[in-house]
């Protein structure tokens, strides 16, 4: 199936990664799960996805007893500090217009057919995205279309480690929500509009991906992911390097501290966060520490 790099881009967001393959048979198939130690201090890397159907909790075996053995959950951001008002008003303000555009006069009237033809076919009226930039209007579409796949934020990964961690386990995160919104709002107006395009016009391969996607999430296939992030990047170093390079380097110093305090650290992050040259795992390798594969065969 060939599948646009912009649009595998929407997909990639927000699930967080997009693969397909399997590991070989005489592996026990499980999402991958990395450790590093240092001193005292253990850090537990698991790459998630946001957005999971029904029926994918508890995790495998030897993810549920390393999240029971730490100390601390760390995600990306926490949204449970937040309400859902409070996160619909930051969406607003970092994805409206403010200089009275419309939507439509931003992508003009022949991609703006095929953005309402694609938005009529989720069910939403199109003029609820008139006042969005390109890609707000692009994620919500996107978001929209999972929705009807039975994929949702309350059954991913995040909202079922944060049940799990009630009010007895300290929560931190990486970085703030505003600050990963900061980051699809800077990107170019050009780039937004290429990808909510290609996302008006490659819906019909959504549930494939999103198929093939959970089918290897769920085998933990790393090689087969960096082939995908590659491929994905290839045409965007400037998204490249807003959602990974940068994002990275703002983390690892803090993943660092963690590393020099006492402790269990369970960190939960997109899992496409943990493949690549200039992933979470790559810069604490050339910090020094040597991320280990966890397996449930002999984990």
């Amino acid at each position: 199936m060939a599948v646009s790099s912009t649009f595998r881009w929407f997909i990639l967001l927000i699930l967080c990664l997009g693969v397909s393959g399997i590991l070989a048979a005489d592996e026990q198939e499980h999402p991958a799960l990395w450790r590093v130690d240092s001193g005292d201090s253990t850090l537990y890397l698991f790459g998630t996805m946001h957005l999971l159907p029904e029926g994918h909790a508890p995790l495998a075996p030897v993810i549920e007893r390393a999240f029971e053995a730490s100390d601390v959950l760390v995600l990306e951001m926490n949204l449970s500090n937040l309400n859902q008002a409070e996160i619909q008003q930051l969406m607003f303000q970092r994805g409206l217009n403010t200089d009275g555009r419309r939507l439509s006069a931003i992508v003009g009237p022949e991609r703006w057919a095929e953005v309402r033809a694609a938005v009529e076919q989720v069910g939403l009226q199109p003029v609820l995205l008139e006042g969005m930039q390109p890609w707000l209007a692009g994620m919500t579409l996107t978001l929209s279309s999972l929705h009807q796949l039975g994929m949702r934020p309350d059954q991913g990964v995040e909202s079922y480690l944060l049940r799990q961690a009630g009010e007895d386990m300290e929560v931190r995160e990486l970085e703030k929500f505003r600050e990963q919104l900061g980051v699809l709002a800077n990107l170019s107006e050009q780039t937004q509009i290429a990808l909510l395009m290609q996302t008006a016009r490659e819906m019909d391969d959504l549930e494939t991906i999103t198929r093939q996607t959970l089918e290897a999430w769920s085998a933990g296939d790393v090689a087969a992911q960096e082939r995908y992030l590659l491929e994905t990047y290839s045409d965007y170093p400037d998204l490249y390097q807003a959602l990974i390079v940068d994002r990275h380097r703002n983390w690892l110093p803090q993943l660092e501290a963690m590393l020099a305090e006492p402790g269990t650290y369970f960190i939960a992050v997109g899992a496409l966060h943990l493949v690549g040259e200039d992933s979470v795992l790559d810069g604490l390798r050339r910090a020094g520490h040597a991320p280990e594969r966890v397996r449930e065969r002999g984990g």
